[in-house]
């Protein structure tokens, strides 16, 4: 236990030594309503450019370029996972983030799948126990 204890004590003063760092603070993103961006950097870095690439990490995943400001205001074209990610002018990351972006309304498809789903289940919930009660 006292081990642990150390190795955190050694992670918390080894991250408060590591310098500034980069951050981004976003406020609600809302599919095709325009958000603001705020995008700290540390004094000896230079951003370049900010990427938005909208579902990271699949086939579908889409990438908005725009150029660096320190305020930047963002209009989201699609709702779901993002990954904001600054660039310097050598092409070095210097933060990243993931970013949730709401849908501008209901999503019907998701609230008709969700429906047919409980239907599926109630059914068939409700023909195992008229099935169970008539073999008594």
């Amino acid at each position: 236990m006292r081990n642990i204890l150390y190795i955190l004590i050694i992670i918390m003063i080894y991250s408060s030594l590591s310098g500034a760092e980069c951050s981004i603070k976003t406020e609600g993103l809302t599919e095709g309503k325009e958000s603001h961006l705020t995008i700290l950097t540390p004094p000896d870095k230079t951003p370049n450019r900010v990427e938005i690439i909208y579902s990271p990490n699949s086939q579908t995943s889409h990438i908005q370029t725009v150029p660096f400001a320190p305020a930047l205001s963002l209009t989201p074209h699609r709702p779901g996972i993002a990954k904001i990610v600054v660039y310097d002018a050598e092409n070095t990351i210097l933060c990243s983030r993931l970013i949730s972006i709401h849908f501008n309304g209901i999503p019907w498809s998701g609230v008709i799948i969700f429906l047919l789903a409980a239907i599926t289940l109630f059914t068939g919930t409700f023909i195992s126990l008229r099935k169970a009660l008539k073999a008594d």
